[in-house]
């Protein structure tokens, strides 16, 4: 599983690993050094700023957060990912097909045409390769 972030933070904690928190879907990911992953919703900007400001990290998590926000379990081995990198992936380039004529003029002696193919085919494989 991902969880799409747009601002993190280590932690100097003893329980947090990090914290991670999306701005789009007000969701704050608690990561913890035990392994377990806790995702809460309608974290807002307000709150994130609180929690990444606050002294102990973990005393703020126990008064503020855990039981004051509906929490979910997420896989231990979830991924962070962070929104930049997602939008990267995203883009698609536009690829518009190449035609290419090829004429090659030889006298039609089979070892003739075999030598210019031959000749040709790495021009071929360099278009085909900058293309993708």
């Amino acid at each position: 599983m991902e969880f799409v972030y747009t601002e993190a933070l280590g932690t100097n904690s003893s329980t947090m690993q990090a914290i991670y928190w999306n701005r789009e879907t007000s969701e704050l990911v608690v990561h913890f050094w035990a392994g377990s992953v806790i995702k809460y919703s309608g974290f807002n900007a307000d709150d994130y700023r609180a929690f990444t400001n606050a002294l102990s990290k973990g005393r703020f998590y126990n008064q503020y957060v855990k039981g004051a926000f509906r929490g979910e379990k997420l896989d231990d081995d979830t991924q962070f990912v962070h929104a930049e990198d997602v939008k990267a992936k995203d883009v698609e380039t536009e690829v518009s097909p190449i035609n290419i004529t090829v004429n090659i003029y030889v006298s039609g002696d089979p070892e003739e045409v075999a030598r210019a193919v031959e000749r040709l085919a790495p021009s071929l494989k360099a278009v085909k390769n900058w293309r993708g």
